[in-house]
């Protein structure tokens, strides 16, 4: 039953063709198009038009075009541009999208390139299933209007879009709001924010998106930042390439939300990474992170969030302040699986306090750098199992007030103490610090300052001896007592000379 209903529809599915030059003929066939006013009157609801249109770009053309997709689409048409361009820039009405659908099932746009808008281009409210497929949006200048492209309360799906050499000005490329977003194989390159502005290329609000092989690389804005979320979002990015922009920000996220990179290429960026102002978690999953720069400002800014790295995820070759930063709120850092390298911060890799805790699970790290050492937590909490440290320069672990466990770790070729603690205290367990092994709890309480390092080893051994001559003397002290409350005076004369 399910296969007669799914015949029915497509057969009942025709195929027309039009063109602004069109004849009013009732063929509408790709050799002889109809016009578009013998169109809108042949078409019925679910059928297909294709357009032979190479450029619709003077003013009367555009409102020609305007009107008959928007009647298309009110009924549920697909719609196939053959790549034909519509280019807006003599489109005059500044606050009116070019194509709206609203409480539609289906919307179907396919083939088309908008080039030259000043003015809001497609808007999607409350559409059961809107799909753009091959549609490229390039050269478009958006200013002091919403955005180019709008979805609120809506499913939509992306299948080969592109974003290429758009600005924006008080204004976003893509907005959307309470929606389910798909997008596959996106080219979101080159797109630029005003110097005066403050908005965003991207912005949602309350959604969830699933964006898989998409390209974001060479967006640029003064003071915006690329990719804006606020109240709830839930992003998973899969295959993706986040390469080459420059914001003060690439993203930020204003409320809840949940932020997955799997097997993404994150480089050559320059801006604060990610920024969270509530409990938002961000995972990067068997993705790299290579290269970027954040200058005076953390890679990752988390205050009361969470971060995972783990699956083979590989960090290197990042400058800035601080990789991770998580302070002034409780949070949680996991660092599973993963590889840190050749990083450099002017504070540390990993900062952070409030009762936060970070683990770190079968992890390297490799010559890293941080003016005040790799790990720097206050009144935090350290739990690490089988960590391998290579050549970091600065102490690994800068800890105060803390309290954690390092088992099964290896630190070697350390160019300085590999853990300073004060007022800490720390269970070491089945750990080599340059292949010598330790088990022991470091607990200082007072205000003072315990390294532990290779030379540390030396020092524990000389205690260790001092210590069994105290107990021989001990001993000494005792048997002396015996031999005055013995009655047996020889024999206490040969065990006190045994004794010495």
């Amino acid at each position: 039953m399910f296969w007669l209903v799914v015949s029915f529809s497509l057969s009942r599915e025709k195929v027309y063709f039009t063109s602004i030059n069109g004849e009013e003929n009732n063929i509408c066939s790709r050799e002889n198009p109809c016009s578009y006013k013998r169109i809108i009157r042949v078409v019925k609801p679910f059928d297909r038009v294709e357009f032979l249109d190479n450029e619709i770009s003077k003013t009367h053309e555009l409102e020609k075009v305007r009107i008959l997709i928007n009647s298309l689409v009110s009924m549920e048409v697909k719609i196939n541009g053959n790549n034909m361009v519509i280019n807006g820039s003599l489109y005059r009405p500044i606050d009116q999208f070019f194509i709206v659908s609203h409480h539609i099932g289906n919307v179907s746009l396919s083939q088309i390139v908008f080039s030259g808008f000043k003015t809001p281009v497609i808007a999607f409210q409350a559409v059961d299933n809107g799909v753009l497929t091959d549609i490229v949006f390039t050269q478009n200048h958006i200013m002091n209007c919403f955005c180019l492209v709008l979805a609120t309360i809506s499913s939509v799906i992306f299948n080969n879009v592109n974003f290429t050499e758009n600005s924006v000005c008080n204004a976003s490329l893509i907005f959307f709001s309470t929606t389910n977003f798909q997008g596959n194989r996106t080219l979101f390159e080159r797109n630029f924010i005003e110097h005066d502005s403050s908005q965003t290329l991207f912005r949602c609000l309350n959604s969830n998106l699933d964006l898989m092989l998409w390209n974001i690389k060479s967006n640029s804005g003064h003071d915006g930042p690329l990719m804006y979320f606020d109240y709830r979002s839930i992003v998973y990015m899969t295959y993706c390439i986040i390469e080459d922009n420059h914001h003060p920000e690439i993203m930020i996220c204003d409320g809840l939300g949940n932020f997955t990179f799997y097997q993404t290429k994150i480089r050559r960026n320059k801006g604060l990474f990610f920024e969270a102002t509530q409990a938002t978690g961000v995972c990067l999953h068997e993705s790299s992170f290579n290269n970027n720069y954040s200058g005076d400002e953390p890679m990752f800014y988390l205050p009361g969030s969470y971060f995972i790295s783990s699956f083979s995820s590989k960090i290197k070759n990042n400058y800035g302040k601080v990789f991770v930063e998580q302070k002034g709120m409780k949070s949680y850092a996991v660092i599973s699986d993963s590889y840190l390298a050749e990083n450099t911060f002017n504070d540390a890799v990993f900062s952070s306090d409030s009762e936060t805790t970070i683990s770190v699970r079968n992890s390297i790290f490799s010559r890293n750098w941080g003016k005040q050492g790799v790990f720097i937590m206050s009144n935090a909490r350290l739990d690490v199992i089988g960590m391998h440290s290579i050549q970091q320069i600065e102490p690994v672990f800068n800890l105060s007030k803390a309290s954690g466990t390092i088992f099964n770790s290896n630190f070697t070729n350390e160019f300085s103490s590999s853990l300073n603690i004060i007022e800490s205290d720390i269970l070491i367990f089945d750990t080599l610090f340059n292949s010598r092994q330790i088990n022991k709890r470091l607990r200082k309480l007072g205000t003072g300052h315990q390294s532990m390092s290779g030379s540390y080893f030396q020092k524990a051994i000389e205690s260790y001896h001092s210590i069994i001559d105290s107990i021989s003397y001990f001993n000494l002290i005792l048997t002396i007592i015996m031999i005055i409350m013995s009655s047996d005076s020889i024999l206490s004369m040969l065990r006190l000379i045994l004794c010495f």
